[in-house]
């Protein structure tokens, strides 16, 4: 492959013989543009006149990006065993270290990961290093990493490592600092798209379709070629309403996409639902079915999440052989360590709609059951809020998965319990009022309010609550 012709012409040490600025701009403009394999090309002819400073970890860091987005493991493959030879030869440039775990983490190789990410760990000043525990600790956790391990960063200058930490800082809310280093790249940067990027994702996270709309359609004049940016429009016109011309622009991105795009058949899915109006007779539901099962498939072939495709599925298998008989629901009890509770009571009920809950594949509750949520506070057993389980799924990286929607949230106040050991399991004592503010939580229809009047609960955790 020319992969490995390249590299191997590569020296150990040589003075770059071209402007190495405008070597890495031009890159970049070719990156904004969408324009992949092009780079990989470029990047080939600027290695091989190799620079012995700092910067030409750049180049690696966006080679790696580009080989990940085309999925091109064989390319990756051969590039890791690079900087590993380079790392060995030249042990006190770190860099080496951190780019090797990078692609260990792009390729999926849990295992190798996680030594370098515990080898580099006294050395996250280095902007790579910090990198790749970031995306290390992200991976890990469904929740928000924490970025303290940024402030200790010396110089943060790699165009792709700081959109990962941009990426991360929305992710986490963070828009006191996401909103300055937006402002500095683009000094550093001036023809890159970052902040209308991520002006554009971040109407999407509150919800202003209208301001994604402004911000994804100027993406997309200025690169009209690049199908991520034009994904993000279609996405913020969907949240506009304006479900036709975003299904149009979906089904252009399809026949591009040569092996098949989960997230873009997930949207084409949801965009015919939308259109279907819950007609299961009309071809967009039909087509809405399709899209959404190879979806799946994709997900599944490579080895993605597919939460919320399991979740569109259960959704129309409900419509169809109609909704679960809820007044034939079980009930369960889910303890929750102190961090998890403090989120599930701190967050916003928009990021609490919808969860995903590890669980055994063979265990706990089925569609249609009731969910309470609690943990211990003060020495007193507390629930924070009441779920329905809606579907399940299977996550690559967490295994089976429960989605469950949520009914009520206690946010105020959550509901105190009496909980006291005995043989059968764990009884709890609900006082009238609390009871009664379950009940209501659930649901008139439910039978859960007899056994919720009724002095003693059996409900251990994941168990199935039984009157005793």
């Amino acid at each position: 492959m020319k992969i490995a012709k390249i590299l191997q012409k590569i020296p150990d040490r040589e003075v770059f013989k071209l402007p190495f600025n405008r070597s890495y701009l031009d890159l970049l403009n070719m990156y904004w543009a969408g324009n992949q394999s092009e780079i990989i090309d470029r990047i080939g002819s600027t290695v091989e006149n190799f620079v012995e400073n700092a910067q030409k970890f750049c180049l690696y860091r966006l080679w790696i990006e580009v080989l990940s987005s085309l999925k091109d493991r064989q390319s990756l493959n051969l590039l890791k065993a690079h900087f590993s030879t380079m790392a060995q030869n030249f042990p006190e440039e770190i860099e080496w270290g951190a780019l090797l775990g990078l692609a260990h983490y792009e390729l999926d190789e849990v295992a190798a990961c996680k030594l370098y990410v515990r080898a580099l760990s006294p050395e996250t000043s280095n902007q790579y290093a910090a990198e790749l525990s970031l995306l290390w600790e992200q991976r890990k956790s469904p929740t928000p990493v924490d970025l303290a391990v940024l402030e200790k960063v010396h110089t943060l200058s790699d165009y792709i490592t700081i959109s990962s930490a941009a990426r991360l800082l929305l992710q986490a809310g963070d828009f006191g600092k996401l909103t300055p280093l937006l402002q500095q790249v683009t000094k550093s940067f001036p023809q890159s798209p970052i902040e209308d990027y991520f002006a554009s994702q971040l109407a999407c996270e509150k919800g202003d379709f209208s301001a994604g709309v402004q911000h994804g359609q100027a993406l997309v004049s200025r690169f009209p070629d690049n199908g991520e940016y034009t994904f993000l429009l279609a996405y913020n016109l969907l949240g506009h309403g304006e479900i036709s011309k975003a299904t149009k622009i979906l089904e252009a991105l399809d026949r591009k996409a040569m092996q098949g795009d989960p997230d873009i058949l997930q949207l084409l899915g949801y965009s015919n639902l939308l259109m279907s109006a819950d007609n299961t007779k009309c071809k967009e539901w039909e087509r809405a079915k399709a899209y959404f099962k190879s979806a799946k498939t994709c997900s599944t072939e490579a080895n993605l999440p597919s939460e919320f495709v399991d979740l569109n599925i259960e959704y129309m298998r409900q419509v169809e052989n109609g909704a679960p008989d809820y007044t034939q629901s079980k009930h369960w009890f889910r303890t929750l360590g102190p961090s998890q509770f403090a989120e599930l009571m701190n967050c916003s009920e928009s990021q609490l709609g919808i969860l995903f809950v590890p669980i055994e594949a063979s265990q706990g509750p089925e569609v249609g059951d009731i969910v309470f949520f609690g943990a211990l506070v003060d020495a007193k057993t507390r629930i924070g809020a009441v779920y329905r389980a809606v579907g399940r799924s299977k996550d690559p990286k967490v295994g089976s998965t429960l989605i469950v929607e949520l009914l009520q949230r206690f946010a105020e106040h959550s509901l105190p319990v009496e909980f006291a050991c005995d043989p059968e399991g764990v009884t709890s004592k609900l006082d009238a009022e609390t009871a009664d503010q379950l009940f209501a939580a659930v649901g008139m229809d439910s039978p859960l309010a007899d056994k919720l009047r009724n002095p003693q609960i059996v409900c251990p955790v994941w168990k199935q609550m039984a009157v005793s």
